[in-house]
């Protein structure tokens, strides 16, 4: 994965967690109508929610590049949310994970690689606590008791 991965993973985190707090009723909540996501839900968005998205692309349109690196972040950006909204674990794309916050919303926002953004805010809920508890206050404190132990 070139540079352009973990720029648009934080860029899509950092756009994600704006936008589910300040305009979710208008512009995310088009996105969450995919409870049960698909591959394709990935970019079933609002424009405005696009527009930022595909900001990851600016970087590269700002600086002298060559075409093929626009086109890399552009092909980066339109294939990267297929594996996050299949919705199934392992031996699939394990997105698992973000399924879990189309059905609750309050956790899982970003994509745990590079950088687990949601695990350094405290959103982030283990699937199979979840699995576990059947629900997201149950599965932390699972979660929690676990970290506990290992320390």
């Amino acid at each position: 994965m070139g540079t352009s991965g973990p720029f648009c993973s934080s860029t899509l985190i950092f756009s994600h967690i704006k936008s589910q707090f300040s305009r979710y009723r208008y512009v995310h909540s088009l996105h969450h109508k995919s409870y049960n996501p698909g591959p394709w839900s990935g970019l079933c968005m609002h424009p405005v929610e696009h527009l930022l998205y595909y900001s990851c692309t600016w970087i590269v349109m700002t600086f002298t590049s060559h075409p093929l690196h626009f086109l890399y972040c552009k092909f980066h950006a339109d294939i990267a949310p297929i594996g996050g909204h299949d919705g199934y674990g392992e031996p699939s794309a394990n997105g698992d994970f973000h399924y879990l916050h189309h059905a609750k919303y309050e956790c899982n926002y970003g994509v745990p690689w590079p950088i687990n953004f949601d695990a350094i805010f405290g959103s982030w809920v283990e699937w199979e606590a979840f699995k576990k508890t059947g629900s997201l206050k149950e599965a932390k404190k699972l979660q929690q008791e676990m970290k506990n132990k290992a320390e």
